[in-house]
């Protein structure tokens, strides 16, 4: 799928649904996007940084970011606990 210009890691037959963003300037925020197929089964999770500029207010997706599989969220989110302690 293109977004922006930008080959996302998914196929056009996943669903995203947009969980959340958190801003981190005027001009960029992360963006948390759920991932899922068609039949609406969880595939992945997509942390993504999102920019526009003064000219072009429209959010664009940059190669910032991750992708993270539905079998290794559980590890990622342990590995970011232990991170974080």
């Amino acid at each position: 799928m293109f977004i922006g210009g930008l080959k996302m890691a998914y196929t056009s037959e996943s669903n995203q649904i947009l969980v959340d963003k958190v801003k981190q300037s005027d001009f960029t925020e992360l963006r948390i996007t759920r991932i899922e197929s068609q039949e609406h089964e969880f595939e992945a999770v997509d942390i993504r940084q999102w920019y526009c500029t003064q000219k072009d207010p429209e959010m664009k997706p940059t190669k910032k970011g991750v992708r993270i599989s539905a079998d290794q969220l559980d590890n990622v989110l342990e590995a970011i606990k232990t991170a974080r302690s």
